[in-house]
């Protein structure tokens, strides 16, 4: 019995060897196996480094005016001078802003003024990048000789659209992206959009009034940028869509949180710090997880639309019927069929509403959201601006504006000093800017008066970044360049307050050229309406001190980050930029309004 028992633990004793000698050889192979990737990646970056910052050296010695260039870092070390007295948390936007403020302390004194073109190598964060300083340089490479987004762009919005969207396409792909959806965006079609639209309006309204304090006093805090983002989702959503989603007021629909979470696992540009994560199976199971909820509300949604088309357009009368995004893409496709005279692919229409909706749903709330609160910010701490603007509402659209915009949307019209208020928050809180790629062999030329006049600067195969943040704060072009004035966008050329000739290259908020903002007249529309409706009924004003309390960030520990003294900045989140910590406020019904 004993001997049996001392051959059992033997053998098992052998088995257990050969096991870990297996897994021991398993182990070693996957050590190896992990130092040649590593040992790969690191060739790799140094190959791809080499050629990076030699590209920069050649340009430096050919006196192109550029920032000193380290071989081996680049433009990396100088950083700390150009972000200097910016929050670590700012967004990527103000780059451009602090080398137009900082560029004395980073460039030769023999460069006497800034650049129109500044070359930066900030490898391997981003690539290889030439900032536009000036409208003029933005009108070459957007106006005049229009250059192919970045493909960056392409790969940020595959997972949400499949590239099937107007921003991803180029060339005659894009030019029938476009030519599809500019029905769709017509003043017309909008005009006839906005009281349908104005129900959205109201429940934002109604929510804001729930927040205000009885008797006209101040409300509790909350975070204004989630409401409003809320509010510009069930607008873009009923716009495209015809359908009501009930963001405000119920639990976010499976296309607003799709978008959302997809976008917020998203990277514009892909490094060694992040792609790990890029490219685990866990986002790549989420992002797919994703997509197809949205799938399985786009595909019945889509067949349905499809199905009735027939119907809607025998019902369709020829005067102001609204048309949404399934009708015009619908038109668009029989159109080319019957052009090409070929039968109708019904699952390429249906990609199509696919992909091109979820992108209206990203781009067209993202941005009206920053739009909007950058607004309520501005008048909030511009009093003067404030109050001409209600005067103006008052007078247009009287005390229950809403209904009077839902009556007669044509009063949008005329009020002009609003529409100078957006103009000019565009222009001080703009977005990050279009990003193209040079075409190989591609040059940009210092435009007169740049102190750089025909100095070619080439560009082929750099990122190109339209510095429109800095651009449309430009102190040469801009009088009175870092303040909100809107009166600059009432007065005749020649009053000191026009940029003059200027203006017609340097304010592009929504760019210019061929590729700019297919959605600017809904933007404009929806801006007007919210900002003339909620000024005329609410007071707005942060409040940092019941934020701080909240938070605990009170006492001799506590961290209040600024930016030119003000605690309310843009910081990097999902998609473009927000302003910090949702933007703490509080509200109060004016009075006469209780």
């Amino acid at each position: 019995m004993f001997h049996e028992h001392v051959m059992t633990f033997c053998r098992r004793l052998q088995q257990a060897i050969a096991q870990f000698e297996v897994d021991y050889r398993l182990v070693r192979l996957g050590l190896v196996a992990t130092a040649a990737l590593i040992g790969i990646a690191v060739v790799y970056y140094a190959f791809v480094g080499y050629r990076v910052r030699s590209r920069f050296q050649r340009l430096q010695k050919q006196g192109v005016p550029m920032m000193p260039h380290n071989p081996i870092l680049g433009h990396l070390p100088l950083m700390p001078k150009i972000l200097a007295g910016l929050p670590a948390d700012a967004a990527t936007l103000f780059l451009p802003l602090q080398i137009q403020e900082n560029w004395r302390s980073v460039f030769p004194e023999s460069v006497t003024e800034l650049p129109p073109v500044v070359y930066l190598d900030l490898w391997p964060l981003i690539p290889p990048t030439v900032m536009s300083f000036s409208g003029d340089v933005s009108a070459q490479f957007t106006q005049e000789f229009n250059q192919v987004k970045l493909p960056d762009q392409k790969r940020f919005l595959m997972p949400l659209t499949g590239t099937r969207d107007v921003s991803s396409a180029e060339g005659d792909e894009w030019v029938r992206r476009r030519k599809a959806l500019n029905p769709l965006f017509s003043p017309q079609n909008i005009m006839a959009w906005v009281p349908e639209l104005i129900v959205e309006l109201e429940v934002f309204l109604e929510g804001l009034r729930s927040r205000a304090g009885k008797e006209g006093g101040w409300g509790p805090m909350f975070r204004l940028q989630r409401p409003v983002q809320l509010f510009t989702l069930d607008m873009i959503n009923h716009f495209c869509l015809s359908k009501r989603f009930h963001e405000q007021t119920t639990t976010m629909s499976v296309v607003s949180t799709g978008v959302l979470d997809i976008l917020s696992r998203q990277a514009m540009f892909l490094h060694i710090g992040n792609v790990w994560g890029y490219y685990s199976p866990w986002r790549l199971f989420k992002v797919w997880q994703q997509q197809q909820l949205m799938d399985d509300f786009f595909l019945p949604y889509v067949r349905r639309r499809f199905d009735t088309r027939a119907k809607e357009d025998k019902s369709s009368p020829s005067g102001n019927e609204r048309i949404d995004l399934p009708h015009v893409l619908f038109k668009a496709a029989e159109a080319n069929s019957a052009k090409e005279d070929r039968k109708l692919q019904y699952v390429d229409v249906v990609r199509d509403v696919m992909g091109e909706a979820k992108l209206m749903v990203f781009a067209g709330h993202d941005t009206t959201t920053f739009a909007l609160t950058s607004a309520i910010k501005l008048l909030s701490e511009h009093p003067a601006a404030l109050e001409k603007l209600r005067a103006e509402v008052e007078e247009v659209l009287g005390d229950r504006p809403a209904d009077r915009i839902k009556e007669e949307p044509h009063l949008l019209n005329r009020l002009v000093y609003t529409n100078a208020v957006i103009k000019e928050t565009l222009r001080v809180h703009p977005n990050v800017g279009t990003l193209r790629i040079g075409a190989e062999g591609f040059s940009l030329y210092g435009p007169p008066g740049s102190g750089q006049e025909g100095v070619a600067f080439p560009v082929g195969g750099y990122l190109l970044w339209d510095a429109t943040s800095a651009i449309m704060r430009h102190e040469a072009v801009w009088p009175r360049a870092r303040e909100f004035v809107p009166e600059r966008w009432l007065v005749e050329q020649g009053h000191e307050l026009h940029p003059g000739e200027y203006q017609k290259n340097w304010y592009r908020p929504f760019e210019q050229g061929p590729r700019n903002c297919v959605g600017q007249p809904l933007a404009m529309a929806e801006l007007k309406m919210a900002v003339a409706c909620v000024v005329a009924e609410f007071d707005v004003e942060c409040d940092w001190d019941e934020w701080d309390v909240v938070c605990g960030n009170v006492g001799p520990a506590a961290k209040k980050f600024t930016h030119n003294g003000n605690r309310l900045y843009m910081v990097n989140e999902e998609g473009p930029p927000k302003f910090k910590d949702g933007m703490p406020v509080h509200v109060r019904l004016r009075s006469g309004k209780q």
